[in-house]
């Protein structure tokens, strides 16, 4: 898969006509000359998007077609910055590293382009308190300042290629990294292009390996979708995005973008393109104005009436570089090479350039009867616009990408999410928790990992005739493509795993290990042919050592001994008895091995009864920080992991809700009463800490039981059948007494039992795990 173009190079119509790009330049108004300026002194590059899958493959041809020593990657160095010299010439000089880490914290994370360490040093009060007096610190401060900037270390360059029509070496020296088979320059780009060498960079984007894998998901389903020639008017495509349902889609996903989409209501792909060009720092002051024009014509305005024909598209707002351009050429005659280099020095701020255009600009529209006066304020206008103008080329092409996504997800939702969970397992982040959000709302069904029917990743399956998406094997935390290629191909050449001992008779043992066996339990990939978690958890060695046996034999062609249909008692002795997980517990390990739950979401009970509270959620916690705001959330608590942090013990807490999952650090572990597995009310507050870092602070926990306990009435119990009745009896009985009612509810009727018990989540879990109950409900 390769994009449809990238950067200025999508506004050539020969790069158009010859299939490298494929939006049509004069549809969209992109223009030649933002590409190739005969007047530009500079040379242009050719920014190419490949899948990122196979993105060296075509690195690879490259340099095969155009021989090994006429391609080479460019170099890049690391400078000493701000932080890094303090660090580095600390360790140098031997001083304690936890003052120097110390010293080097005052230092702020983000700092302004080109802000050196005297600048920073001039009013960091805490920096100048730890230095001033301290000869060691003095002594390090002195040599920071001599070394900052200097080149640090060299690495390659992440897309650039150079490829050249004579030996690169005949032009530039070529450094050689040990772990690169491609030398690289030992110019920079900079200094390459001053020396006539042209750079390509081949990037690797992730959503088009994604879009190749949904086109063949709709395949296998005899479908065939070519995305080049899909509609650009799809109704239920701009319904969605209106809705801010892009979650999944290219560039348009943020919480931020969504609101904007939302207000904006797009039904147009100039729409698209507009907010991805407008959807950056400077530019986003413009979306307000956008999106009432867009909603009242009445509201357009433009500077000349001759700037109508230029700014029609995006409501009388100049948006783009290429508007820039136009704008130049219609009012002052410039010719499009002469406009580019307008755009040009008033984007790079080349003061003596600016000058001389500004007059030329001047004159030109004074040959068009506009007055100075009138054509000095268009040049203010155009001068603002011009400084962060975006490249429509660029964002054409982009806006072109997140169309064929949206148009995916809208028109084939389970191929979009199957290929989507592909992408994202194995990352860090909590987007798996909104993709399952997502799936709930669209009524999607997961299925669960299967030893016999899932494949090495995500894929898409039929079961009781709907359209599923059933979870991989290498998307279990642990696992890895390796074994799970193993499981899948072995599968396919002899048969479906009758039993555990049938499974590890058949595995490679050095694919295996006991860790994997225990996630695999924790996913209940082995439910179909052994139903117990707990007990394929215990008995992992022992299976491990099943799988390391039975490959001996292999090996040493030794007759088997036993076949793999070996009789339950051999299987007994082999399984350790362990007791059941708790409902609580099966949910926790599925999602620890997942990272979502399948069997079911712990906090629905809990979810339910607190509607009526208003409460946040973690989404709405990582979007308001702001100092000293306060938040009540309902949280189910799945792991806690001490920690150390500024010399202090501390436990961290990590929690699940409905929108994601979040963690907070406690120093006050004697006094929490906390149980993994369990929901709670989380009271928490943002604050800023002693290095000016926001932080979710702990303010009071409880648990769900203690609030639920105060206000329930009743327990319906609702049965299928009477035949356990007695053992529903035992279970109740053994429950604390206290003040909610047990109804029982069969064939329509409700009974009184007489039977009042405390509230306990965990009991009442028990019960729903009883033959012939149907469910447990509180009602209040």
């Amino acid at each position: 898969p390769v994009g449809p173009g990238r950067g200025s190079g999508a506004g050539s119509i020969v790069a158009w006509a010859l299939n490298i790009t494929n939006l049509d330049p004069i549809k969209y108004g992109l223009l030649f000359e933002r590409f190739l300026n005969p007047e530009r002194v500079s040379l242009p590059d050719f920014d190419i998007d490949f899948c990122t899958i196979r993105r060296d493959e075509v690195i690879a041809y490259v340099r095969e077609k155009y021989g090994k020593d006429k391609v080479a990657q460019i170099i890049t160095f690391g400078s000493l910055q701000p932080k890094a010299v303090i660090r580095d010439i600390g360790r140098v000089l031997g001083i304690n590293y936890g003052v120097v880490d110390k010293l080097s914290k005052t230092i702020p994370n983000i700092i302004p382009v080109n802000t050196n360490l005297a600048e920073i040093f001039k009013t960091n009060i805490a920096m100048q308190n730890m230095i001033n007096g301290n000869e060691e610190l003095e002594k390090l401060y002195d040599i920071s300042l001599q070394l900052e900037g200097l080149n640090r270390n060299a690495s390659t360059h992440a897309a650039g290629i150079v490829i050249s029509n004579s030996p690169i070496i005949e032009d530039v020296p070529l450094y050689y990294d040990l772990n690169s088979d491609i030398p690289a320059t030992q110019f920079s780009m900079k200094y390459l292009e001053k020396i006539g060498l042209i750079k390509f960079d081949f990037l690797g984007v992730e959503t088009l390996t994604m879009l190749n894998n949904i086109i063949k998901l709709i395949k296998d389903r005899d479908i065939e979708v070519d995305l080049d020639n899909i509609s650009l008017n799809d109704t239920l495509t701009y319904k969605n995005l209106s809705l801010g349902r892009t979650l999944g889609i290219f560039q348009l996903e943020s919480i931020p973008m969504r609101q904007v989409l939302k207000e904006l209501k797009p039904d147009r792909l100039e729409d698209i393109i507009a907010v991805v060009a407008l959807y950056r720092p400077g530019p986003m002051e413009n979306i307000p104005d956008y999106i009432k024009r867009k909603h009242n014509n009445d509201l357009t305005v433009y500077q000349h009436p001759l700037l109508e024909k230029v700014l029609k598209e995006t409501h009388g707002i100049m948006i783009y570089q290429e508007q820039v351009m136009e704008a130049a050429r219609v009012l002052a005659g410039f010719s499009l090479a002469k406009a580019d280099l307008l755009r040009r020095a008033i984007g790079k701020k080349i003061k003596s350039e600016m000058n001389d255009l500004k007059e030329s600009f001047v004159n030109g529209c004074l040959k068009k009867n506009i007055k100075r006066s009138d054509s000095l304020r268009i040049f203010k206008d155009i001068e603002k616009f011009a400084g962060y103008g975006f490249n429509k080329s660029h964002a054409a092409a982009y806006a072109l990408i997140s169309y064929q996504t949206a148009w995916c997800k809208s028109n084939y939702p389970v191929e979009f999410f199957t290929a989507l969970l592909n992408s994202e397992a194995g990352k860090k982040g909590d987007k798996l928790i909104y993709i399952w959000n997502e799936l709930s709302r669209l009524k999607i069904k997961v299925l669960p990992s299967n030893i016999n029917k899932s494949m090495i990743g995500f894929s898409v399956q039929r079961y009781k005739g709907q359209l599923c998406i059933r979870s991989g094997l290498s998307n279990i935390k642990n696992i890895g493509a390796e074994l799970s290629k193993f499981i899948v191909s072995e599968r396919k050449k002899s048969g479906e795993y009758k039993s555990l001992i049938n499974f590890f008779s058949r595995i490679d043992d050095k694919l295996i290990n006991k860790r994997q066996v225990e996630f695999f339990a924790m996913a209940g990939v082995f439910d179909e042919i052994y139903e117990i978690r707990s007990i394929v958890y215990n008995s992992a060695s022992n299976l491990v050592l099943i799988a390391q046996n039975f490959q001996k034999d292999r090996e040493s062609n030794q007759q088997i001994l036993f076949n793999s249909d070996i009789n339950e008692s051999y299987t007994e002795g082999i399984l350790e008895k362990s007791l059941n997980w708790s409902s609580s517990l099966v949910l926790i390990n599925e999602f620890l091995a997942l990272g979502f739950f399948i069997s079911e979401n712990p906090l629905i009970k809990q979810r339910e009864y607190f509607k009526k509270f208003k409460l946040s959620n973690s989404m709405s916690i990582e979007d308001n920080k702001v100092n000293g705001k306060l938040f009540d959330i309902l949280g189910f608590l799945i792991k806690t992991d001490d920690r150390i942090t500024n010399n202090k013990k501390a436990l961290e807490l990590t929690f699940i809700d409905e929108w994601g999952v979040f963690s907070i650090l406690t120093f006050d572990e004697e006094n929490l009463n906390i149980k993994i597995g369990k929901a709670y009310i989380l009271n928490l507050m943002h604050s800023v800490d002693r290095e000016n870092r926001m932080r979710i602070r702990l303010k009071s926990i409880r648990d769900t039981e203690s609030f639920i306990e105060k206000t329930s009435n009743s327990i319906k119990i609702t049965l299928k059948h009477l035949k356990n009745i007695l053992d529903l009896k035992k279970k109740i009985d053994a429950i604390k007494q206290g003040k909610n009612k047990i109804i029982l509810v069969y064939n329509g009727y409700e009974v009184d039992t007489g039977i009042k018990v405390n509230y306990s989540s965990i009991s009442f879990n028990e019960l729903k795990l009883l033959e012939g109950i149907q469910s447990v409900n509180e009602h209040r």
